[in-house]
């Protein structure tokens, strides 16, 4: 997802607004199961920070899908995350993060994919649930305790 800077870098404009979407199949992103199911949209603002330092600032949202972890049932959630990041000129051209933690462009065009990837990835749970207080499954018969009293505990309980 590559940006024009031209008016940036050329002091034409102090900003540059941003108004996209992003296929699900380019993000790739999936965590245990977890993966983004529809198109996100990033709507944001570069802004010139002075020696080609150029600030990303902007909020993506998307959908979540997978199955729940106690009770296994598909589960889809919203997804919104906030982006800050720092590009700098000529520090890893390759789109990935420095040691500093900002990302590098070359020329005119900022790859804006790799942030807001990797800004995604830290935002997505480390287990989806359906709800809070689901119950899950029964482990001895399988049941769904949400939907159902299996007895099992209890009958267990009484051995």
């Amino acid at each position: 997802m590559l940006i024009d800077i031209h008016a940036i870098s050329h002091g034409r404009a102090a900003s540059v607004e941003i108004e996209t979407e992003i296929p699900a199949q380019e993000l790739a992103v999936s965590l245990q199961e977890i993966h983004v199911d529809r198109p996100a949209r990033f709507q944001g603002r570069l802004t010139a920070a002075g020696d080609g330092v150029i600030e990303l600032d902007g909020t993506l949202t998307t959908t979540m899908a997978g199955l729940c972890a106690r009770c296994l049932v598909p589960v889809t959630q919203p997804v919104v995350v906030d982006v800050a990041e720092t590009f700098r000129p000529g520090v890893t051209p390759d789109g990935t993060e420095a040691a500093d933690g900002s990302y590098g462009y070359r020329g005119f065009a900022l790859d804006l994919l790799p942030p807001v990837r990797d800004n995604l990835v830290l935002a997505l749970p480390q287990r989806l649930l359906c709800r809070e207080d689901c119950q899950g499954l029964c482990p001895v018969c399988g049941a769904d305790r949400n939907q159902t009293a299996c007895g099992c505990a209890t009958a267990e309980e009484n051995d």
